[in-house]
């Protein structure tokens, strides 16, 4: 199969001081989704043809640290306001992602799986280099497949029997 778009992908979650260094092993620390931010690009012109960027209301912790907004620039009024379940925003982001190529720089695509664990989404992904599963046994336990930077990944979201 030949690709001629890809989708790049962003997220933004939840922090706290010093959570990066605890690897957000405090009380209550999850690294929430907040915002989603993808675009599709040509893979031959390197042009962008579409944007999606949804907020995502975290479930555990509904109010975010100072901290967070700082880093971030999203408010708690703009996650009130703007912000969607997780569920939802995951549907949103499989639609738009379609068949196409995913890469992200970093642990967005294991933010995702984290996601989608933390609220009980069940979940299928494969790579696409051998259509083998991808295994996430806990948060920081994933097949050696995604050790690059650059993950590339088929994402399959199954909730309530929609893909």
């Amino acid at each position: 199969m030949s690709y001629t778009e890809a989708v790049i992908l962003d997220t933004e979650w939840t922090t706290w001081p010093g959570a990066l260094e605890r690897s957000w092993s405090g009380k209550d620390e999850y690294r929430e989704i907040i915002r989603i931010g993808a675009i599709i690009i040509d893979l031959d012109s390197l042009q962008e043809i579409e944007v999606l960027d949804v907020f995502v209301k975290p479930s555990i912790n509904p109010n975010l640290s100072d901290y967070c907004i700082k880093l971030t620039g999203i408010t708690d009024k703009q996650i009130q306001a703007e912000g969607i379940e997780i569920h939802e925003a995951l549907h949103k982001f499989g639609d738009f992602v379609g068949d196409r190529k995913i890469f992200s720089y970093g642990g967005d695509i294991l933010i995702l799986f984290e996601n989608m664990r933390l609220n009980n989404i069940v979940f299928d992904a494969r790579t696409l280099q051998s259509d083998r599963p991808i295994v996430v046994n806990d948060y920081d336990q994933t097949d050696s497949s995604l050790e690059s930077n650059v993950v590339e990944v088929i994402l399959y979201v199954q909730v309530t029997g929609i893909r």
